[in-house]
């Protein structure tokens, strides 16, 4: 497994600048392989007789500041400009209301589904709670005209397939129970940026540690609307702590070093 890290390493540093081969990737190749010999190799009565030993991994540390990555706020004008897009086609319209409701609730990608179907309530304070799937808390959220405005559009347009749930467009379906899953939404997330000229330089470091900078249209992504709710909320003078159950985290330790952009 060593070797094989080793390996993965210097074919990262010859193929510098290529897609993959970051320290996320070499981890997870080292860690399926693992996972391949303890919960197969080792374990199987077929392959007793080879007297595989199970094996441990040692997860190469990323060496960024969370700060340091790809992830970052969006400023007001380009929220409005996202959402003001055009040339796109059924289904990119879809995944623009998606990432704007995202903006304005702070949710993570995994529980917009809960939200977009109504599995919510609110309270006398007109505060939504959501259950949130990672860390299975309850997120309260101001439900804000924008919020209303989005759910009316993208709730009507849900329907069950079997256990499954999806969104009509056209001649195709989003499956929102799979959002989270593979890079369909985050595709769409950057065409659209695109399409509504989000060129600010973004300066970031590679997993490598090495400083960067790209047009944010080349880096965006759904998490970025988790910053941006929680910098819109900072400023507009809620606490950390505050800031932390809407986004449905534990404690306020991310709030803090991560989505106070505001200083």
């Amino acid at each position: 497994i060593n070797n094989y890290k080793s390996y993965l390493q210097e074919k990262a540093k010859k193929n510098k600048g290529q897609k993959g081969g970051g320290t996320a990737d070499i981890n997870y190749k080292c860690q399926f392989v693992v996972m391949l010999i303890k919960e197969v190799l080792s374990y199987n009565n077929e392959f007793l007789d080879l007297h595989i030993a199970p094996v441990t991994y040692k997860t190469i540390k990323d060496k960024r500041g969370k700060d340091e990555r790809t992830h970052f706020y969006l400023e007001p004008k380009e929220i409005e400009a996202f959402n003001n897009a055009t040339g796109l086609n059924e289904r990119e319209s879809i995944y623009k209301d998606m990432f704007v409701l995202q903006c304005n609730c702070g949710q993570r990608v995994s529980d917009l589904k809960q939200l977009i179907m109504g599995n919510y309530t609110k309270d006398k304070d007109n505060n939504i709670h959501l259950e949130t799937k990672k860390e299975n808390i309850t997120a309260y959220f101001p439900a804000t005209d924008t919020i209303k405005q989005l759910l009316d559009k993208l709730c009507p347009l849900v329907y069950s397939k079997g256990e499954l749930h999806f969104i009509k467009t056209g001649n195709t379906d989003i499956n929102i129970d799979n959002l989270d899953k593979g890079s369909l939404y985050n595709n769409a997330i950057k065409n659209i940026a695109k399409k509504a000229n989000l060129n600010r330089e973004r300066k970031y470091k590679d997993p490598s540690g090495k400083e960067t900078s790209k047009p944010i249209h080349k880096i965006i992504s759904s998490h970025c609307a988790r910053h941006t709710f929680a910098t819109i909320m900072r400023d507009r003078g809620y606490t950390a702590d505050k800031v932390c159950w809407m986004l449905g985290h534990a404690d306020d330790t991310m709030v803090k070093q991560v989505y106070a952009h505001n200083d």
